[in-house]
């Protein structure tokens, strides 16, 4: 009788704690798998930036219009600062590869076949054969979410309730934590600034110099990759545009001799996709260190700068008028020009 009883016991209480567990998951949502908002979940950490973008991306109900594709620089860019007609899905991620274009616009084709218009944001250090030489993809990230149990298996996670424990104390301060990127519910990426000194400022510049800058070596194949990614797009508009680092650290590109790969880099795009938005040189934006979290890290407001040049041109009066140049063949040569004088 009383091992009966023990066992009820503990099955009733084990329950309890299953859906107790659940509830909590369910409710602070950290992941990201579901659609409700509350004062606790506001505020996100990045966990699997890939997973959690794919599932946002598959169980989108609304149309999307414009894919908004590029590395961690790109995600900081807000699709509110797009026309609302555009309808802009933020599919950046961290680390990007330039390996992974292709399999992020077969994906964004095969969840939302009406989507118009791609917007790929390039790296130059992504052209580095040490960054490009390793096939990627997103096939493995899809086959993972795509597991049934997926979503039930995070729901009982204790590591997950971990997560949401995070989230919503940091949701509850309305803030978070500094210099880490986090996402608000919506979808938009954010950060808490810390002031920098600009020893710490050139410092973060070095350390990117000596990890991307040095016995840099242009990836032979990449013309020919962006060529498949483009053609992958099936003939969709494709707006591609250069993320701009500091000037700083553009400086020191030049002093590592790389303007020779700089240079194919440019022309390479323009020959594949027929112009390129350039935002990477010196100018009064990426000269304003204020507008960087790190060397190449730009803010909020440079991505709305951005953002506006690339719909509106050289018509997007916010914009500061040296920021931003259409590059194509008839360009191209005299903007290469003004770097072997």
């Amino acid at each position: 009788m009383y091992s009966r009883r023990f066992i009820v016991v503990f099955f009733m209480t084990s329950m309890l704690l299953v859906a107790g567990l659940a509830f909590w998951n369910y409710t602070l949502d950290p992941l990201g798998h579901y659609a409700h908002t509350n004062d606790w979940n506001r505020m996100q950490s990045v966990v699997d930036e890939r997973e959690q973008k794919i599932v946002r991306l598959r169980d989108h109900t609304e149309s999307v219009g414009t894919a908004l594709i590029g590395s961690s620089r790109v995600t900081y860019m807000q699709t509110d600062d797009f026309p609302p007609e555009w309808n802009v899905f933020n599919f950046a991620v961290a680390n990007y590869s330039m390996r992974e274009y292709h399999s992020y616009v077969l994906y964004m084709i095969e969840q939302h076949p009406e989507v118009e218009r791609f917007i790929l944001g390039v790296d130059f250090f992504k052209a580095n054969e040490a960054q490009a030489e390793t096939p990627q993809s997103i096939d493995n990230y899809v086959e993972k979410v795509e597991d049934p149990l997926y979503k039930l298996r995070h729901l009982l996670s204790f590591p997950v309730a971990r997560y949401g424990w995070t989230n919503a104390r940091w949701s509850l301060k309305g803030e978070t934590p500094p210099n880490e990127r986090w996402y608000e519910r919506g979808g938009d990426a954010i950060t808490t600034r810390v002031e920098q000194t600009e020893d710490e400022f050139l410092s973060l510049v070095e350390t990117f110099e000596q990890s991307f800058y040095t016995d840099f070596s242009y990836y032979e194949p990449y013309a020919s990759i962006m060529k498949k990614v483009n053609d992958a797009t099936e003939g969709r508009e494709t707006i591609v545009f250069t993320t701009p680092v500091s000037a700083a650290l553009f400086d020191r590109l030049l002093a590592n001799d790389l303007l020779p790969a700089y240079e194919r880099w440019l022309r390479e795009l323009i020959d594949v996709y027929g112009g390129v938005w350039h935002f990477m040189d010196d100018n009064s934006v990426t000269r304003n260190r204020s507008h960087y979290m790190d060397g190449h890290h730009y803010d909020e407001t440079v991505g709305r700068w951005i953002a506006h040049r690339l719909v509106d041109g050289y018509e997007a009066s916010d914009v500061p008028n040296d920021f931003g140049i259409y590059l194509d063949a008839t360009t191209i040569d005299e903007y290469i020009a003004r770097f072997k004088k």
